[in-house]
Protein backbone atom coordinates (compact mmCIF):
# COMPACT_ATOMS: atom_id res chain seq x y z
CA UNK A 1 0.00 0.00 0.00
CA UNK A 2 2.58 2.48 0.70
CA UNK A 3 4.47 1.87 -2.72
CA UNK A 4 1.32 2.90 -4.42
CA UNK A 5 1.09 6.10 -2.65
CA UNK A 6 4.70 7.35 -3.09
CA UNK A 7 4.24 7.79 -7.09
CA UNK A 8 0.65 9.37 -6.23
CA UNK A 9 2.13 11.68 -3.91
CA UNK A 10 5.03 12.26 -6.00
CA UNK A 11 2.54 13.12 -8.80
CA UNK A 12 0.74 15.22 -6.59
CA UNK A 13 4.05 17.33 -5.51
CA UNK A 14 4.85 18.15 -9.19
CA UNK A 15 1.16 19.03 -10.05
CA UNK A 16 1.87 21.51 -6.96
CA UNK A 17 4.90 22.96 -7.87
CA UNK A 18 3.39 23.59 -11.54
CA UNK A 19 0.51 25.69 -9.90
CA UNK A 20 2.23 27.69 -8.07
CA UNK A 21 5.43 28.61 -10.54
CA UNK A 22 5.55 31.66 -13.12
CA UNK A 23 5.81 30.32 -16.61
CA UNK A 24 7.67 32.58 -19.11
CA UNK A 25 6.58 33.04 -22.82
CA UNK A 26 9.65 33.10 -24.98
CA UNK A 27 10.12 36.62 -26.89
CA UNK A 28 8.32 36.64 -30.65
CA UNK A 29 8.97 38.16 -33.75
CA UNK A 30 5.48 40.40 -34.66
CA UNK A 31 4.68 41.98 -37.90
CA UNK A 32 2.87 45.89 -36.62
CA UNK A 33 1.83 49.26 -37.33
CA UNK A 34 2.71 52.25 -35.69
CA UNK A 35 -0.28 53.82 -33.56
CA UNK A 36 1.89 56.28 -31.60
CA UNK A 37 5.84 56.90 -31.03
CA UNK A 38 7.13 59.20 -28.77
CA UNK A 39 8.89 60.41 -25.24
CA UNK A 40 8.30 62.09 -21.90
CA UNK A 41 9.89 64.25 -20.27
CA UNK A 42 9.15 63.12 -16.49
CA UNK A 43 12.38 62.27 -14.53
CA UNK A 44 11.43 58.19 -14.16
CA UNK A 45 10.63 58.27 -18.42
CA UNK A 46 13.49 60.50 -19.38
CA UNK A 47 15.41 58.43 -22.14
CA UNK A 48 13.11 56.26 -22.79
CA UNK A 49 10.91 56.12 -26.06
CA UNK A 50 7.27 54.96 -25.83
CA UNK A 51 5.66 53.37 -29.36
CA UNK A 52 2.06 52.09 -29.64
CA UNK A 53 1.72 49.40 -31.59
CA UNK A 54 -0.71 46.51 -33.14
CA UNK A 55 -0.24 43.64 -34.50
CA UNK A 56 -1.25 42.86 -38.08
CA UNK A 57 -2.34 39.20 -36.76
CA UNK A 58 -4.50 40.13 -33.81
CA UNK A 59 -1.79 39.29 -30.97
CA UNK A 60 -2.54 42.89 -29.63
CA UNK A 61 -4.13 46.35 -30.69
CA UNK A 62 -2.93 49.75 -29.62
CA UNK A 63 -0.65 48.18 -26.84
CA UNK A 64 2.18 50.61 -25.03
CA UNK A 65 5.40 49.21 -25.97
CA UNK A 66 9.09 51.18 -24.55
CA UNK A 67 12.58 51.12 -25.81
CA UNK A 68 15.20 50.98 -23.16
CA UNK A 69 17.17 54.16 -23.29
CA UNK A 70 20.28 52.93 -24.68
CA UNK A 71 18.43 52.53 -27.86
CA UNK A 72 15.62 55.10 -27.51
CA UNK A 73 16.29 57.05 -30.47
CA UNK A 74 17.24 54.63 -32.84
CA UNK A 75 13.51 52.66 -32.17
CA UNK A 76 12.19 56.26 -32.30
CA UNK A 77 13.51 56.59 -35.82
CA UNK A 78 12.08 53.54 -36.97
CA UNK A 79 9.25 53.82 -35.31
CA UNK A 80 8.61 57.34 -36.89
CA UNK A 81 10.01 56.16 -40.23
CA UNK A 82 7.07 53.56 -40.41
CA UNK A 83 4.44 55.74 -39.25
CA UNK A 84 5.14 58.67 -42.17
CA UNK A 85 5.47 56.11 -44.77
CA UNK A 86 2.54 53.72 -43.64
CA UNK A 87 5.02 50.85 -43.60
CA UNK A 88 5.29 48.40 -40.63
CA UNK A 89 7.49 47.66 -38.21
CA UNK A 90 8.86 43.70 -36.88
CA UNK A 91 9.16 43.76 -33.03
CA UNK A 92 10.76 41.26 -31.40
CA UNK A 93 9.26 41.05 -27.14
CA UNK A 94 7.68 39.01 -24.83
CA UNK A 95 3.76 39.84 -24.05
CA UNK A 96 4.34 37.76 -20.81
CA UNK A 97 5.97 40.55 -19.15
CA UNK A 98 3.99 42.68 -16.69
CA UNK A 99 3.65 46.14 -16.56
CA UNK A 100 1.98 49.15 -18.47
CA UNK A 101 4.75 49.38 -21.02
CA UNK A 102 6.34 46.15 -22.55
CA UNK A 103 9.68 46.05 -23.20
CA UNK A 104 11.54 46.12 -26.64
CA UNK A 105 13.99 43.65 -27.13
CA UNK A 106 14.37 44.55 -31.33
CA UNK A 107 12.74 46.55 -33.50
CA UNK A 108 12.79 47.23 -37.56
CA UNK A 109 11.36 48.91 -40.23
CA UNK A 110 9.88 45.96 -42.58
CA UNK A 111 8.11 48.53 -44.98
CA UNK A 112 5.57 48.30 -47.19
Amino acid sequence: MKRKMIPTLLMAAVLLLMAFSTVRAAPVWYLCTVDNAGTFTAAASAGKAYIQLTDTNGAFSQKWFVAPQAVAREALAVAMTAQTTKGKVQLFSDLSVAGTFTPIMGLFNKGN
